[in-house]
């Protein structure tokens, strides 16, 4: 979690924009623009990768009905990463949109069964096949974050990025006021920092990816 309070972001931006009173009730709205804004980031061009917040990945339990072919995603989700049927105990396969509308026996009650592969549309996961009874179904996912309202509310990512968000909230208050030369310098400097602060999850980011794999003669070599 983070170490500055909604009270302070605002206490230091507004110290930043030159203590102006007149702007007292937008500084909370462009730190909640920021927070926002940097923890949607989908890839971080400067540092090569993809933004990553282990914070913000959690996940929640979704009960099937039998006979509907989906469940809701969970209301705060960002993006879904898998699905896992934890009744059944096994891994979901990821299948493309084409893929499940072209399966056309799926409403038919004879091909129920326990789910085996999973696709996310707007506000459903959809299931094949459709699930024949109750299947407890495990979304992973990266969650959206809650704007900051009471003072003393603090962010659900690392103490590391309160200095960004502030630098962002910066640019969002200066773009706003059309300081368009001011904004670019806050910019570039809250993404050079980014950018830099992404690299602190190198180790974890490999951990995440298949880093080694069997080469020509059968030993295993890493993939990066």
């Amino acid at each position: 979690m983070g170490a500055k309070s909604f009270t302070n972001f605002k206490a230091h931006l507004k110290l930043r924009m030159g203590n102006n009173d007149a702007w007292d009730p937008y500084y909370g709205e462009w730190v909640n623009s920021a927070y926002r804004y940097l923890t949607s980031l989908d890839r971080v061009a400067k540092a090569g990768r993809s933004a990553y917040f282990p914070q913000l990945e959690t996940s929640e339990d979704k009960t099937t009905t039998a006979g509907y072919p989906y469940v809701a995603v969970p209301s705060d989700a960002l993006t879904v990463r898998e699905c896992f049927d934890a009744t059944n105990k096994t891994h979901l396969e990821w299948m493309s949109w084409g893929d499940y509308v072209s399966q056309t026996n799926r409403d038919e009650t004879t091909s129920r069964g326990k789910p085996a592969k999973w696709h996310r549309r707007g506000a459903y996961i959809y299931l094949y096949p459709t699930p024949d009874g109750e299947h407890t179904i495990r979304a992973y996912y990266r969650k959206l974050v809650a704007d900051l309202s009471g003072g003393t509310d603090v962010t659900a990512i690392g103490a590391e990025w309160d200095d960004i968000i502030l630098e962002l909230a910066h640019y969002f208050a200066r773009l706003w006021n059309n300081e368009y030369d001011k904004a670019k310098v806050s910019h570039d400097d809250a993404f050079n920092r980014i950018a830099q602060l992404m690299t602190v999850y190198d180790d974890e980011e490999k951990a995440r990816r298949e880093v080694m794999r069997p080469d020509e003669q059968g030993t295993w070599q890493p993939t990066y």
